[in-house]
């Protein structure tokens, strides 16, 4: 079964929801990627977690 693209090459952003702590990338419909993250003492992001939709 051939695998299928999440990228069809059209333009995407990727959001900061800090009220969730995690950066999200809209994948059509309601999927998303994400990226959680904290912050440490020096303020840099720290990446904890990261999720994607199964097919």
């Amino acid at each position: 079964m051939p695998q299928k693209a999440l990228f069809d090459g059209t333009p995407a952003s990727v959001f900061d929801n800090p009220g969730q702590h995690r950066f999200e990338l809209a994948l059509g419909g309601k999927d998303i990627a994400a990226a959680y993250y904290r912050r440490d003492e020096n303020g840099h992001v720290v990446l904890t977690h990261t999720e994607v939709p199964s097919e």
